[in-house]
């Protein structure tokens, strides 16, 4: 009588308990009812309305649409997807006159793909979203998208393409000429905690008359996307308005309009900017031009040229504190206030960036900061404050390491005033220009190692290299010690003066 071995009764076990796992598993996915593909028009029930094709559908099912223009007021009340049949063509969805196109609300969940489809034409009255309105707890996945020439007119009225009240992903996206007549968020908006995600979302033409000509909501992360020629014509917000939070990374803002503060975007409580270029963006009645955070505001990796504003903060105004990387600030103006560049009302660190060729009608041609500034390898090139402070101006302490400040201009500071103290290391002040004091740099107490001050002028005064307070006592009392001892007096003189008056006599 043969023996089996041990481990081949092991091998056999477990490959019948595998197979009759299989089996069951066979036996399930058999009797699971497979989703169903609807296309209209089609045969019943898709025969007669694209309305009557979605109510057939249930949970998972497909509605897919033949190219061609469809006048219907649609709603979706499960997790049904509604798009384009095949690869190519267009299909167009617009509302009867005073309807809304498409409202989402129920159990839809992400599952429910509304796609490659072109939203037009409505106007509402009364109520949000003249586009697409979702309602909690409806959640679809919205992309390839064009909603387009959607309005809602009244006073409070959000959303002109698309009003949500549950946080959505939009995903190549596009809102074009979108308006939110008396309300706010002309493209799109969302209810407060609805947060949004949006990749590759253009916001282009869209207008509103309180808050957010493109984008209204309570906080949004933005990556890859373009705010172009958006705008609002009484408050805040030209291109985005967030009650709360903005995260953006990799997009652009360009020629967008605010009538109060941010032409660009406009952030309630912080703002975070990544690589990121705003470009001709204006606030025509306040601050920030390009960006406004009424609290904390990081920027690394961005370019900000050509925007304006009436009030301080030309391209940016930041509340809280600000802290900026690797980043170019060029060609702003503020034709009424401070900071043509940037506006930091808190303290500003500041590295490895540029401020080159920004206008202020007051101080702070290229940056003006209320507390401390400490900037490194920061260069300030060819700014002009009709006040004080061509490149920088700081209301409090300042620590400046490396960096530059070139060809700068103001009436007081042409390179910088600071009416604080400054450490001043390893900095080059050249060919500024001041009318009555500090061509190079004006400070109340300077501390200055291995800094350079070539060819800067006062036109109308003295300190044509670097006027300060504390600095000029000291030097005087070095040229009084000079003259004692050449006559064989003696005079004594704290060390630390000594060496700080030395130090003086040598930069100027």
């Amino acid at each position: 009588m043969s023996t089996i071995h041990p481990q081949r009764i092991a091998i056999v076990i477990a490959l019948t308990v595998a197979g009759l796992a299989l089996m069951g598993s066979l036996a399930l996915t058999a009797t699971a009812a497979p989703a169903q593909v609807y296309v209209y028009p089609g045969a019943a029930p898709c025969n007669t309305t694209l309305q009557a094709c979605i109510t057939a559908a249930g949970p998972g099912d497909e509605v897919r649409v033949l190219p061609a223009v469809y006048t219907e007021a649609l709603v979706i009340t499960e997790s049904v997807s509604l798009a384009r049949n095949g690869d190519s063509g267009t299909v167009v969805l617009q509302a009867p006159a005073g309807q809304r196109v498409l409202t989402i609300s129920g159990t839809v969940t992400s599952a429910a793909q509304i796609a490659h489809l072109t939203i037009q034409g409505a106007g509402l009255a009364s109520g949000n979203g003249a586009g697409i309105l979702v309602l909690a707890p409806a959640q679809p996945s919205l992309h390839d998208l064009l909603i387009q020439s959607n309005t809602v007119t009244a006073a409070t009225g959000l959303g002109g393409g698309l009003f949500t009240e549950s946080p959505l992903t939009l995903t190549n996206v596009t809102f074009r000429d979108n308006v939110a007549f008396a309300g706010s968020g002309g493209g799109l908006a969302g209810a407060p905690g609805a947060q949004l995600t949006l990749v590759n979302v253009t916001f282009d033409g869209n207008g509103a008359d309180q808050r957010g000509g493109g984008l209204f909501a309570d906080s949004a992360a933005i990556t890859g996307s373009t705010f172009l020629l958006n705008g609002t014509g009484l408050l805040q917000g030209g291109a985005a308005y967030l009650t709360s939070t903005a995260f953006i990374t990799n997009s652009l803002f360009e020629r967008n309009d605010a009538y109060h503060h941010g032409g660009g975007v406009y952030a309630g409580v912080s703002a975070s900017v990544a690589d990121s270029v705003f470009r001709l963006n204006r606030s025509l009645t306040e601050s920030a031009g390009a960006v406004y955070s009424f609290g904390s505001l990081f920027i690394t990796g961005s370019t900000i040229t050509g925007s304006s504003s009436y009030d301080s903060g030309g391209a940016v105004f930041a509340q809280g504190p600000l802290t900026m990387y690797d980043s170019l600030v060029a060609e702003n103006r503020s034709t009424g206030g401070s900071g043509a560049g940037v506006r930091a009302s808190d303290t500003a660190v500041i590295s490895n960036t540029q401020f080159i060729s920004n206008t202020a009608f007051n101080p702070g041609g290229g940056l003006r900061v209320t507390l401390g500034a400490t900037l490194h390898n920061t260069d300030f090139i060819s700014n002009t404050s009709g006040g004080s402070g061509g490149g920088l101006r700081a209301n409090a302490d300042a620590a400046i390491t490396g960096g530059s400040f070139v060809a700068n201009s103001a009436t007081v500071g042409g390179g910088a005033l600071i009416p604080g103290t400054a450490a001043v290391s390893g900095t080059l002040f050249q060919g500024n220009t001041a009318a009555t004091r500090g061509g190079g740099l004006d400070v109340v107490t300077a501390t200055v190692s291995g800094a350079t001050f070539d060819d800067n002028v006062v036109t109308a005064g003295n300190g044509g290299r670097l006027h300060a307070n504390r600095v000029a006592e000291e030097k005087r009392l070095i040229e009084t010690l000079k003259r004692v001892t050449e006559r064989g007096g003696k005079v004594l003189i704290p060390a630390f003066a000594l060496g700080r008056a030395q130090e003086v006599l040598q930069i100027r």
